[in-house]
């Protein structure tokens, strides 16, 4: 965003109040604030038909071709922004007389002491021009002669000379421009820590040296506490200058470390602290009958009667377990036959069946007392229809026998349908002076609410029969398997 003055800038508007102006149509002879630019400041005056003015700075945006009042110069209204009332009003690009410039000391006064030669700033006397307030200058500022004043420079001319010309460090050269890397002369070094780099000295002593490796002979020892040596470090020949005859101690244990011969090679020398503890696996022992050495892993079966908790892990297979607590669930591989009848129900009466006309045949008496049968039999809405009504899918044996009024003529025919699909059928004909038996068994799977009907169909005839003994009229079984 940046200050920008036009000239012949004038245009009209209507707003009301002490908000944002609305900038209508332009008046003639003049341009639109869009020459100012969106989104640039700019000074302007405002002027309405009664005499009530302001002159303010604000920003001027394209989208809506609005111009904001956010610093008051002056106005009419004690320099405070004035409310304006309706009508039209002037608003033109203007420069406040306030702001502007024109004295400089020791050139005179007025304008015409000074004048722009093109990009020149010029005097008509030739007479120095004297800034008396402070200015910046927005850009580069080039001067062709002398600057001269007596106040303060600001800036860093003054101190940059310092580095005119460029000096030595430690005899490497420095300007300023970049960078530089300086070695330390020995003698200024302080502390108590060398770098890395560091890697001849004339030091005479130092300090307790935590690591390090020697890169050449070790020289004599003197007062130096060897407690932490170990295999690794002690590989090799052990100067006899070094050792002499001493007594290495193990635990409480003495190993005498006699300079016989004159030197001595220790290698391969591995003393860890469990030398003791270690002997107990020296005889292996049996971990329920499984031996155990320590030198690998093994799997032992853990005797009955050291299984404790409620859970068995999941590799157990087998088990002679005589009984069991409460089963909260149970996953079964393998088919567990119940085989034991369910469901047990007769027709107790003939039961009328028309011609060539499927007929369901009813069940409408329990024949026999059965233990949770899980089957739902239907004698409202759909007669003679059983019905699985657990919430699990069940395998079933349906076996049932229909008999038939005595007819010499046609044949008869009975069925069984899941959930109103055939399954099985049995088909005879007639027999002369005798009731027609019809008896079908099959195995049928039924998931929740699945349901299985018996129907009968004669060419001829009346009625089902209640037959004879031993059947004893249309009787039905269902056993789960």
């Amino acid at each position: 965003m940046a200050l920008v003055l036009k000239d012949r800038v004038k245009v009209r508007t209507r707003t009301l109040g002490t908000g944002t102006l609305t900038l209508e149509n332009v008046v003639d002879g003049f341009q639109s604030f869009s020459t100012i630019g969106n989104g640039n400041e700019t000074y302007f005056g405002i002027i309405d038909q009664v005499g009530n003015w302001e002159i303010s700075r604000g920003t001027y945006t394209a989208i809506g071709n609005t111009l904001s009042r956010t610093i008051v110069v002056a106005s009419s209204n004690n320099n405070q922004l004035v409310d304006f009332e309706e009508g039209s009003k002037n608003v033109f690009c203007t420069f406040p007389a306030s702001l502007a410039q024109t004295n400089f000391t020791n050139a005179g006064y007025g304008v015409g002491n000074f004048s722009f030669n093109g990009s020149i700033l010029d005097t008509a006397n030739s007479t120095p021009i004297t800034v008396a307030k402070s200015t910046t200058v927005q850009g580069n500022l080039t001067v062709t002669g002398t600057v001269s004043g007596s106040g303060d420079y600001l800036g860093n001319a003054t101190t940059a000379t310092t580095l005119k010309n460029a000096r030595t460090i430690n005899g490497v050269s420095f300007n300023g421009s970049s960078n530089i890397i300086v070695t330390a002369d020995a003698s200024t070094l302080s502390g108590s820590v060398l770098k890395s780099s560091v890697t001849t000295s004339s030091l005479t002593s130092v300090g307790t040296i935590t690591s390090g490796t020697w890169s050449s002979t070790f020289g004599a020892v003197s007062g130096a506490n060897l407690t932490n040596l170990t295999a690794a470090n002690l590989a090799g020949t052990i100067n006899n200058t070094v050792l002499g005859n001493s007594v290495l101690y193990v635990g409480t244990t003495s190993i005498a470390l006699n300079r016989s011969p004159q030197s001595q090679t220790l290698t391969g020398v591995g003393i860890d602290g469990n030398a003791v503890t270690a002997t107990r696996l020296q005889t292996a022992r049996n971990i329920n009958g499984v031996s155990f050495n320590g030198a690998v892993d093994i799997t032992v079966t853990a005797a009955a009667g050291t299984v404790t908790g409620g859970t068995l892990a999941s590799n157990v297979l087998a088990s002679s377990l005589t009984s069991v607590g409460t089963l909260t669930a149970l996953t079964v591989n393998n088919v567990v036959r119940r085989n034991v009848p369910l469901f047990s129900r007769k027709h107790a009466s003939s039961q009328l069946i028309g011609n060539a006309l499927p007929f369901r045949v009813e069940f409408d008496t329990v024949a026999e007392s059965v233990f949770d049968t899980g089957l739902a039999y239907n004698s409202t809405s759909n007669p003679g229809r059983i019905t699985n009504n657990t919430a699990e899918t069940r395998v079933y044996t349906v076996s049932f026998t229909v008999n038939f009024d005595t007819n010499s003529s046609g044949y008869r025919s009975a069925w069984i349908e899941k959930n109103g699909v055939k399954l099985v059928q049995d088909q005879r004909q007639a027999v002369n002076g005798d009731h027609t038996l019809i008896t079908i068994s099959t195995s049928v799977v039924l998931a929740a609410t699945d349901y299985i009907e018996v129907y009968a169909y004669q060419t001829s005839g009346v009625n089902l029969s209640i037959g004879t003994a031993p059947f004893s009229g249309n009787y039905i079984n269902i056993t789960w398997i």
